[in-house]
């Protein structure tokens, strides 16, 4: 599945906030791409990262990006049900979703990250994912990967 198929799936809100990642994404490995040449003797030929690569690059970075956007809401979550429980709330409510201690609600973003990342055979994606670094490092190392390959 491309990165676009996978797009054209997602809600609305999430569509948009990952169309402008994959820009970014693209962006960063030209970046990463001409940087090379600069710094490197290495011919223009050797230093051009194929369609495909480009891709794999794209989906890695964005599978890394939900995993981490996944998490942080529970973070987030957690976060907000311990102050409620500070001040003897037992909780709080968006909607009809209850977010109370560690239930099921305040816990969904790492369910969801644990199951997107279970979807991957790539070792190296669940790595990058636990990794502090930023997207536009990780990007910048891929690329050196793919043309060091």
């Amino acid at each position: 599945m491309s990165l676009r198929e996978v797009l054209a799936v997602m809600p609305y809100r999430l569509r948009s906030r990952f169309e402008s990642l994959s820009t970014y994404i693209a962006s960063c490995i030209d970046q990463s791409v001409e940087e090379l040449r600069r710094r490197t003797t290495m011919t223009v030929r050797r230093a051009v990262i194929t369609e495909e690569r480009r891709q794999s690059i794209q989906m890695t970075v964005f599978v890394v990006a939900m995993s981490r956007f996944f998490r942080d809401g529970t973070r987030a979550a957690s976060l907000a049900t311990d102050a409620f429980q500070a001040i003897d709330t037992q909780g709080f409510a968006i909607g009809n979703t209850i977010f109370q201690g560690r239930n099921d609600n305040v816990m969904m973003g790492d369910r969801l990250s644990r199951e997107l990342l279970g979807m991957t055979q790539d070792d190296g994606i669940r790595r990058w994912s636990d990794s502090a670094l930023p997207l536009g490092e990780i990007v910048d190392r891929l690329v050196r990967e793919a043309i060091s390959a």
